[in-house]
């Protein structure tokens, strides 16, 4: 029985940790993974609830701040003073206790209340462009690593196909130089050609493998022992084609990192406002209620009862012109903020023209890949069968498997070249990454 369970425990255990180690993944739980471990998108979170509660603090300076006040004084002063009499000196002492609510309430503040609530307003606003622009990064990274980890794997197969058929031939050519059908040269061929398919299978599955850890980094798996394998079956889908002006003014409208630059110009409109209030009048209305008595048994009794009730006005007449400075400070801030806004502009709009010929390119030779596959396996085919009939030399059928694993390799790349291709151009007008590849 032992011995039994023994069995059991040495054929089963190492299939059953085979499957858990190799997990398929699909595209959109690949990418709700991705999105749901970053780092930077928990943070960029956490801004946004930062500035959301400095929204809060800031709408309340508006409202009054009553506070209680309490005071116990003892007094003592003495004096010393000359008469017709002579000199003479007296002293006089005493207590003083008060409790009482003051209130102070901010009528107007040259600006500064108002601006201050609509700077952290944009704050908010750029915090909430920051979390949308780093998803719209994260989603392209764990995307990119998907394709390229698919990519991998569709050209290793394609390497492993290569090597077998390669070895195939090294046999048959084998066979047939000991019958006297084939040369020893093709034999030699056969064998060099097979090794260098070998070598390369080895560098494919050293990409593999690098493909596979860049994308358990992005995942959070970069530790454990998983093997990730994509099942991703490539889809192309024309796309309408769209001119560069047009993909430009969708991404100048969308994109989140142009809304930034844009926000920014107006936080220096708003700075320039709050520094300059402290040049601005100031009206406040105070007040206060409570209790006034030389001793405590007294304090609370309704003869003891004092209240006041005023406005602080406070006018500023002279800083050192330093209003001017400040002025003059805001003015070049908002030159750059312009600028910076001009620069990101431009970088978008060549982006988006680099990014369109990208497309295009790929499109062009994912079509010839794919009519020239075709012919490559015909011939191929056609090639093998003159080989059997002895119509043609096995040169030729190696020659022709090579062309046929050359333009397969050239389809793979061109496939995820597009498709790469076209997520950027998504990415750049400001489409929602998300939405549109997480199902």
């Amino acid at each position: 029985m032992r011995l039994l369970i023994l069995l059991i425990s040495i054929i089963i255990f190492p299939l059953f940790y085979a499957q858990a180690a190799l997990k398929s993944m699909d595209l959109s739980e690949t990418l709700r993974k991705g999105l749901d471990y970053s780092p930077d998108l928990k943070k960029a979170q956490s801004q946004i609830k930062e500035s959301d509660e400095t929204i809060s603090k800031t709408r309340s300076t508006v409202f009054p701040t009553i506070n209680a006040t309490g005071t116990a004084t003892t007094k003592e002063n003495s004096s010393t003073f000359t008469s017709s009499s002579g000199t003479s000196s007296s002293a006089s002492s005493g207590d003083t206790y008060t409790a009482a609510l003051t209130l102070s309430q901010p009528l107007y503040s040259g600006g500064l209340l108002t601006n201050g609530l609509n700077l952290v307003k944009v704050n908010a606003d750029i915090s909430r462009q920051n979390f949308y622009q780093v998803k719209q990064d994260t989603t392209l990274s764990v995307l990119s690593a998907f394709y390229d980890l698919s990519q991998s794997q569709m050209q290793m197969d394609a390497a492993a196909q290569n090597r077998d058929i390669l070895k195939s031939y090294v046999d048959i050519t084998t066979h047939y130089e000991r019958i006297g059908r084939s040369r020893r040269m093709d034999k030699l061929q056969a064998i060099v050609n097979y090794s260098l398919s070998l070598a390369d299978v080895e560098q494919l599955q050293n990409k593999l493998r690098l493909a596979q850890s860049n994308l358990k980094k992005l995942l959070g798996e970069e530790s454990s022992e998983l093997t990730i394998k994509t099942n991703y079956v490539t889809t192309i889908t024309p796309i309408e084609t769209i001119s560069p002006e047009t993909a430009y003014v969708a991404a100048h409208k969308n994109n989140p990192s142009i809304r930034i630059y844009q926000l920014k110009e107006e936080l220096v409109t708003y700075n320039k406002d709050i520094d300059l209030a402290a040049d601005y009048p100031t009206l406040y209305l105070t007040g206060s209620y409570g209790f006034q008595s030389p001793d405590r048994s007294s304090l609370f009794n309704d003869t003891s009862k004092s209240y006041s009730i005023g406005l602080n006005l406070t006018i500023p007449l002279f800083s050192g012109f330093s209003s001017f400075s400040k002025r003059s400070i805001y003015s070049e801030r908002l030159y750059q903020a312009k600028r910076d806004l001009q620069i990101a502009e431009n970088t978008l709009r060549t982006n988006i023209d680099s990014t369109l010929q990208s497309l295009r390119s790929a499109r062009i030779q994912l079509e010839i890949a794919q009519n020239s596959l075709k012919e490559a396996r015909s011939a191929l085919d056609l090639a093998n069968n003159g080989y059997r009939q002895g119509t043609a030399s096995s040169i030729d059928v190696i020659n022709l498997q090579q062309t046929r694993y050359n333009t397969e390799k050239l389809f793979v790349t061109s496939q995820f070249s597009y498709l790469t291709a076209l997520a950027t151009l998504r990415q750049l007008m400001g489409t929602d990454l998300e939405k549109v590849y997480v199902k």
